[in-house]
């Protein structure tokens, strides 16, 4: 065969220059596509900003003019079901867990929530390949042995153990696994004897430390610290109910009109307006939505506290009128709105250490006080003025 026989005649040459001036014009009706999305994408930026600096929300038009879908199409997944999928792995469960919409974790309070996510996030990082059918009663005992330290941190081992026996809880009765279940069976014979039960708070913050409190938080300038001092003790009321709790303003619950720059509404603390012409206080708890009414001319401290910051008369017949007519009760000097908790127990250790309060006493142990106790002494009850409904 001759080298002429092996060359490409004219006709497949031409075929090949036509396929390449067809690629080529392809490519140029691509690249000006390409450069009129980015066009559009310049001028949706456009109006994403003016938008914004106006307030707005751009609505695509597809979605305002779509027929509405047929009776049968309305029902949505409540949650990506591709993210629902259970692969086996702890880890996985945990985050099911904090992301199906039918599990127990979404019926708790926002701060509640958060402290929960500190420990799960670190049953994940640091168990979270485990694989939950492979788990047997000695795993479950290896890990409250080391989380416990050997026994010497009782309460962190228990505060483990105790979420995860939450998310398998939630695994068994939510996802219906089998392992889960059986590993609920395993735990049911492990608490609370095998665990350990955590021992009762003992201590209580005196009625002499209290005062001792409420005056140095007074020399201060701390006078919103004293006045919660005096409530808590006298009132038994939570921390919470006295200072109030900062919250996400879409986060469930009641609409508040105290909002902070961070978009945040305060809930649940006392407030001026609560305080009817009699000097009672009338709150709803925060923990069981229960209705409590407490006579604070009856709470000496309290009285006392008035007296300093709005010169109200605690020996005679006290005038309402001295009062602030509404808003927070509690509010911190410094920046003139309800305090965030995790300061006000900060400034809170602070005074309580300059009086010499022991570190193992918290603010929180206000709420064992038994004033009770203390009115009985003063052949006083609280009995009636204290209603719970």
């Amino acid at each position: 065969m001759s080298d002429e026989a092996g060359k490409p005649g004219p006709n497949l040459r031409e075929a090949m220059e036509l396929e390449k001036a067809r690629l080529l014009e392809q490519a140029e009706r691509g690249l000006a596509r390409a450069r009129a999305i980015d066009q559009k994408i310049a001028k949706l930026a456009e109006l994403e900003q003016l938008a914004a600096e106006f307030n707005y929300s751009l609505v695509a038009k597809s979605a305002v003019a779509a027929e509405p879908a047929p009776a049968a199409a309305k029902v949505e997944p409540v949650h990506n079901p591709q993210e629902s999928v259970f692969d086996g792995t702890l880890a996985k469960l945990v985050r099911l867990y904090q992301s199906d919409p039918r599990s127990s974790y979404h019926q708790l309070r926002y701060h509640v929530r958060k402290n929960h996510d500190f420990t799960l996030d670190r049953i994940v990082n640091e168990r979270g390949g485990y694989r939950v059918a492979d788990l047997t009663k000695a795993d479950l005992d290896e890990i409250y042995r080391i989380y416990s330290a050997d026994g010497k941190k009782p309460a962190m081992g228990r505060l483990i153990m105790g979420k995860i026996r939450t998310i398998f809880a939630f695994g068994a009765s939510i996802l219906e696994d089998a392992d889960c279940q059986r590993l609920v069976g395993i735990f049911q014979t492990l608490q609370p004897l095998h665990f350990g039960v955590p021992k009762a708070r003992v201590q209580r913050l005196t009625r002499d430390q209290a005062n001792d409190i409420c005056a140095a938080a007074r020399k201060k300038d701390w006078g919103s610290i004293a006045l919660a001092q005096a409530i808590q003790f006298e009132s038994e009321l939570r921390q919470k109910d006295v200072i109030g709790e900062w919250v996400p303003v879409s986060e469930a619950g009641p609409p508040s009109e105290i909002i902070d720059d961070k978009k945040r509404k305060w809930l649940h603390g006392v407030r001026w307006s609560q305080v009817d012409e009699n000097l009672i206080l009338h709150h709803v708890t925060s923990f069981q939505g229960k209705e409590v009414k407490i006579d604070l001319k009856r709470r000496p401290m309290i009285m006392e506290e008035l007296e300093h910051q709005y010169g109200l008369n605690r020996n005679g017949t006290p005038n309402r009128a001295k009062l602030p007519s509404g808003g927070p009760i509690i509010i911190c000097e410094y920046t003139k709105r309800p305090w965030l908790a995790a300061e006000f127990r900060r400034k809170w250790r602070i005074v309580a250490n300059v009086v010499g309060v022991p570190n193992t006493v918290k603010n929180m142990d206000s709420i064992r006080s038994k004033t009770g106790e203390e009115d009985r002494e003063t052949g006083e009850s609280d009995k009636d003025e204290r209603q719970v409904r």
